[in-house]
């Protein structure tokens, strides 16, 4: 694996452990942000790490800001921008094949991307660093989504479940794995369903769906989408 020239005598190692975590050091990470932006804006290709450019990326005098999330990935602020550092490589680029699929078809609700460097491994080049579009007072996940379903209004499901629906529709140009029969791995997860669930009788569902009807609404509509 190649090391990172930045000039003027200074340089970042770059090593992996056998499962694919990478390892640097820390302080070397907002020098690694600004490298990565030099890089896709240039989209220049070096001994061992490739770029892509979508769109131009434009920063001024900012400084990187690391985002303060329990994550996967280091994440950082530039100027209006999300830089993705991964802490563990995935061979399949997955988030790639994502990202190309949903850019071409013009879905419109994730963050804009605007490139990514990959580096070398096994002769393989794979994901390394990941620009976005940054979104102001966003919520990572984990935490919006339990925010939400406290909530009395839940129209936001409705929408939702549209918006999964047609990022499940301008992702099927993904070519799958055809050695995985994703009909048997679906039978086997609904066969392991936990259909015996017992509501705890201290549970105090007055600021929440109440489980029981959950449950029941789970088992009346399922037969019309698992066959058994």
């Amino acid at each position: 694996m190649a090391n990172i020239d930045l000039g003027a005598g200074k340089e970042i190692r770059i090593t992996h452990t056998p499962d694919l975590a990478l390892k640097f050091e820390p302080d070397d990470l907002s020098a690694l942000v600004k490298w990565a932006v030099d890089l896709i804006n240039g989209n220049q290709d070096i001994p061992g790490y490739k770029s892509q450019q979508v769109n131009k990326i434009i920063v001024g005098d900012e400084e990187p800001e690391y985002i303060e999330v329990d994550q996967s990935n280091s994440s950082f602020r530039y100027g209006n921008y999300l830089v993705k550092i991964r802490k563990k490589l995935d061979l399949t680029n997955r988030s790639i094949r994502v990202l190309s699929a949903l850019s071409k078809s013009r879905f419109e609700n994730t963050p804009k991307y605007f490139g990514h460097v990959e580096l070398e491994v096994f002769g393989k080049s794979v994901e390394f660093i990941t620009v976005y579009e940054f979104i102001e007072d966003s919520t990572d996940g984990w935490t919006w989504a339990p925010q939400k379903l406290v909530s009395n209004d839940l129209y936001w499901v409705n929408q939702l479940g549209q918006i999964c629906a047609e990022m499940h529709r301008d992702l099927k140009s993904i070519a799958i794995d055809e050695n995985i029969n994703y009909l048997e791995v679906s039978e086997k997860l609904i066969n392991n369903l936990d259909n015996d669930y017992q509501k705890p009788d201290n549970y105090d569902f007055q600021s929440y769906p109440d489980p029981d009807e959950v449950f029941g609404l789970w088992q009346e509509i399922s037969s019309k989408y698992f066959a058994k």
